[in-house]
């Protein structure tokens, strides 16, 4: 449960992880996937004791006594769901539809609605 349907690598037994000034030992499983660059999985989560605390928008390690604020929404690295255009496909399939800067409308608008600017989308998208 929690890989999901993406290919295994291979997998890193140990590794420290640092976290502003602690470090924390870990195992990591490298996926064949790149659409996420890291997962701070539950395993890892309980291991470490964390709290997730929504109303301050933060994940807290009790026991190491520091708390880490989320990522504001715009700061996140997106492309979820989004397809970019690949080099060899045909103009005609690429010029259906609404376009923005030579991008599916629906791909730029995404993007936007995740707070980028219309520039940055499509900056993304390239």
């Amino acid at each position: 449960m929690g890989v999901g349907t993406s290919k295994i690598l291979g997998k890193i037994h140990y590794a420290e992880m640092k976290i502003q000034d602690k470090f924390f030992p870990c195992s990591v499983t490298v996926m064949e996937d790149d659409k996420v660059d890291f997962l701070f999985g539950l395993d890892m989560l309980k291991g470490h004791q964390c709290k997730i605390d929504l109303k301050k928008n933060r994940l807290i390690f009790e026991n190491a006594g520091i708390e880490v604020p989320f990522l504001p929404e715009g700061e996140i690295k997106r492309g979820f769901g989004i397809q970019k255009p690949k080099p060899n496909e045909s103009s005609s399939l690429k010029s259906g539809g609404a376009q923005i800067g030579g991008f599916p409308e629906e791909d730029v608008k995404k993007l936007v609605d995740m707070g980028f600017s219309k520039d940055q989308a499509i900056g993304a998208l390239r």
